[in-house]
């Protein structure tokens, strides 16, 4: 069961990483030249709002059984390691509350064709 619980973990922080990747790759196409965006708007966009949104749903899926797992193991962990988890999700909902920002203001730029 361990494992699985590991699993999950990576899972986790991956579909995470990926998230925040492609609203950066958002934000760099977000700065290209409209003739430039043109060409991406074909196949390229259209794959990374899936993955964006597919990447999100599975943190959320993944999360759950995370919360679960810690309640059951990890849950006598050090207070000073509780705190610097705490902190690190406080940063990351952050961070998540930015990639949608990038994401929304990103997807309003495409619908105004980048006027």
């Amino acid at each position: 069961m361990i494992y699985v619980f590991l699993l999950n973990n990576y899972l986790h922080d991956l579909f995470t990483a990926t998230f925040f990747i492609v609203s950066l790759i958002f934000l760099l196409i977000s700065k290209l030249k409209r003739e430039e965006v043109e060409v991406l708007k074909g196949k390229i966009i259209p794959f990374l709002n899936k993955i964006f949104w597919v990447s999100f749903f599975l943190i959320l899926l993944s999360g759950f059984p995370r919360v679960y797992y810690f309640l059951k193991y990890e849950v006598n962990l050090d207070r000073n390691l509780q705190n610097a988890l705490v902190v690190k999700h406080i940063f990351l909902l952050l961070m998540v509350i930015l990639c949608f920002i990038i994401y929304f203001k990103f997807k309003k730029c495409l619908k105004n064709n980048f006027s």
